[in-house]
């Protein structure tokens, strides 16, 4: 992948994750799962770890993001010349 790539996908990652209906999209979201989580008999572990699961991978989700957003700014910064 070239620098311009790394830029482009950093630049549109950066789009994504500091758009206002993705942010309000991920927080209903998460509290969702958690409210779903606390309603959740004790007793049924399955659920409970399902729905955690799902919790812990929109944090990985955000982090994926996050490593794209990081790698485009470290792109984009001027090598020094030799």
């Amino acid at each position: 992948m070239t620098p311009e790539d790394e830029i482009r996908r950093g630049e549109e990652a950066s789009r994504i994750a500091n758009n206002p209906l993705f942010k309000e999209s991920m927080a209903v979201l998460k509290q969702a799962l958690i409210d779903q989580w606390q309603l959740t008999p004790l007793k049924d572990t399955e659920m409970r770890e399902h729905l955690w699961a799902i919790y812990v991978g929109t944090h990985k989700f955000e982090e994926i993001l996050r490593s794209i957003m990081d790698s485009g700014k470290m792109a984009a910064i001027p090598k020094p010349q030799v």
